[in-house]
């Protein structure tokens, strides 16, 4: 909800010039965001070398909150402004490639002249160029526990999803069954024949469908997550793994005024990106001249159809920020773990991990604070066209496994689903859904770099890795962890900001898992002064030493103190020699001598106690008083 709200923010305070919808006072279709036909620097710089090229042009949009309008007033304002803009521009000047019925915009291939016309024009927002996405191309099923909800009879059945990918194989054993429809947004040499529009002519989107949805029962391909799930298939990229934004917005659009049989879609996914950085909060194409028309897209599925799209962070490997359209803030973005340990691993030149294990967070993955969700992206073996099947890697394989889940979930609560919520509730439904993922989901801990130029800024992190047994939490009213909450306290207190204080960031799930007298949730939390920003998986990271009869007592004072000056305060050269100081710290619980976990920089100025500078090698009181600052609360 937070990102939410932070989006509603964001677009409360653009300026008029803004083609984003103003959710202010409607004031009726004459109030209009301001025109005037900015074509973007980019356009101009490529005209210089072609005679033409390929843009989306964005129009003008009703200032009021798009809630207070029907889609069909929507789509006849915005179908009028296109009509009168077209009408100035020649045919020699502008082919139009995609005409996107319904949308503030639209593509095509336009020159120098066509661009000219169509500066300063009121019913203009801007011309763009049309951008690219690329690809972000076993144990993964049972890690997340899909294993054990199937065999509860939960499969995904009634739940649909369209993947907006390279099409699919739809003679494919394992796939058939699944496939519901088909559409190709490509040009029609691009497309597959007209009984298979869709047809996969890259594979990439058949191994993705894979891994949501394979059957798993003709010895092809293991079961996907969720086998018994409808399926879209969307194809938006051809051969070589390309796809234009208007492709992307294209497909949108079906989704938002035309799903298949005029039900909504519950999920949508996406694993490409523009092999981009995005920091937090800088999410580049939310400026509103950059892409009114996916991001108007993507308010109108959240608001009208109750639909969600999960998309992969990216696979270029920094820490700091994620590709498009997974940093977008209507986005569930999902990076990826290792499922098991398989030794040294790596993607290509991007990178290598001299360890693996399950839930490690593999070093290609992006990620951001903004980061929704993690998910297994390594060696998942999924169906391939011909009725074969491959082991992939890639974040592309990470959004089908939190898709799938999501896919379970529904099946086992259809009181949660958001598509058949009153209208006028779809986006808190949303809201309530996610976090019920985000909340079940296995804490994963992992140390992450600041961007340049200071590398040397280690800070922990923590995301939350899918877990599908949240589709046995089937009653709200039962208290799956025995720890005196209910399920619906744990899950939708969390969502709520009047919420008692025992019921904030719990986890019916998991109670105490490093039993170390703190609830999991408690140390999951925000607040220090009730537990929160721990490490609940390892029973050392509280300080709170045993005494002689080897008692914690939940609380941090100076015998605490001194206990893990003389535990862990020495500097052995033999013992230091044996660590690896640049390896995860939290891998195993510490014996006595130096450990890195308890080797602490001071905070840096302007953060909490929570972002420490990097092991210098050596433990000093100024280390342990920071251990104590961070993880000195008492969790009662």
């Amino acid at each position: 909800m937070q990102r939410i709200m932070r989006a509603l923010i964001a677009l409360l305070v653009l300026p008029v010039l803004a083609g984003l919808l103003q959710f202010g006072p409607f004031a009726g279709p004459s109030q209009l965001s301001a025109g005037g036909g900015v074509i973007d620097p980019e356009v101009w710089e490529a005209l210089q070398t072609s005679s033409e090229v390929e843009v989306i042009v964005q129009l003008v949009q009703p200032s009021g909150p798009l809630e207070e309008m029907t889609l069909d007033e929507f789509a006849q304002f915005s179908e009028t402004k296109k009509a009168n803009v077209l009408a100035k521009l020649a045919p020699v000047d502008f082919t139009l490639t995609a005409a996107l019925e319904g949308l503030p915009g639209f593509a095509g291939r336009i020159t120098a002249s066509g661009a000219l016309a169509l500066e300063g024009h009121p019913d203009v927002l801007s011309v763009i160029l049309d951008k690219k996405l690329y690809l972000a191309l076993g144990e993964s099923v049972p890690l997340i526990h899909a294993d054990q909800v199937h065999a509860g009879g939960v499969t995904g059945a009634g739940i649909e999803v369209a993947v907006l990918d390279t099409g699919v194989d739809p003679e494919h054993d394992d796939l058939e069954a699944s496939i519901l429809s088909e559409a190709c947004f490509l040009p029609q040499d691009e497309c597959g024949p007209p009984e298979h529009p869709a047809l996969d002519d890259n594979g990439h989107g058949t191994m993705v469908t894979g891994v949501l949805t394979s059957n798993g029962n003709n010895n092809i391909a293991p079961p996907g997550v969720a086998p018994d799930v409808g399926i879209h298939a969307w194809k938006i990229a051809g051969a070589d793994g390309e796809a234009n934004f208007s492709g992307v917005a294209a497909a949108l659009r079906k989704a938002l005024f035309e799903p298949p049989k005029g039900n909504p879609i519950e999920f949508l996914n996406l694993s490409l990106t523009d092999r981009r950085v995005h920091a937090s909060g800088q999410c580049e194409y939310q400026d509103p001249e950059d892409n009114a028309v996916i991001d108007f897209a993507l308010t109108g599925l959240r608001l009208f159809r109750g639909t969600i799209l999960f998309a992969a962070s990216g696979n270029s490997g920094h820490k700091w920020g994620m590709g498009y359209p997974a940093c977008h803030p209507l986005v569930v973005s999902v990076g990826g773990v290792y499922d098991e340990d398989i030794g040294p691993s790596g993607f290509g030149t991007v990178c290598q991990d001299a360890t693996t294990r399950p839930d490690k967070v593999t070093c290609w993955s992006q990620s951001s604070p903004d980061l929704d969700l993690l998910a297994p992206n390594h060696a998942i073996v999924t169906t391939a066209p011909g009725n074969q099947a491959f082991a992939v890697l890639g974040t592309s394989v990470a959004p089908p496994h939190a898709a799938g889940v999501a896919a379970l979930l529904l099946e086992a609560r259809p009181d949660l689903n958001p598509t058949t919520a009153p209208e006028n509730q779809r986006d808190e439904a949303i809201d309530r859904l996610v976090s019920r993922l985000k909340l079940t989901g296995a804490p994963v801990f992992y140390n992450v770099t600041d961007p340049p130029p200071d590398h040397t800024i280690v800070k922990s992190r923590t995301t939350p890795r899918v877990d599908a047994r949240v589709a046995l939490l089937t009653d709200d009213g039962a208290d799956f962890d025995g720890d005196g909450l209910t399920n619906g306290q744990e899950l939708d207190g969390a969502a709520s900001p009047k919420a008692a204080l025992g019921t904030l960031f719990a986890n019916p799930l998991a109670a105490d898992t490093d039993q170390d007298g703190c609830a999991d949730g408690r140390e999951l939390g925000t607040n220090q002064s009730t537990g929160g920003q721990r490490n609940p998986s390892y029973f050392w990271d509280f300080a709170d030493m045993p005494d002689i009869n080897n008692v914690r007592n939940r609380a941090i004072g100076v015998t605490d103190v001194g206990r893990v000056v003389a535990r862990y305060g020495r500097n052995d050269a033999l013992e230091t020699a044996s660590i690896n100081r640049h390896s995860d710290p939290l891998s195993q619980p510490p014996a006595s001598g130096y450990h890195p976990a308890f080797d602490r920089g001071p905070a840096l100025p302007g953060t909490n106690d929570w972002n420490v500078r990097a092991p210098d090698g050596a433990i000093a009181l100024t280390d342990i008083v920071a251990v104590v600052r961070q993880f000195g609360h008492t969790c009662l």
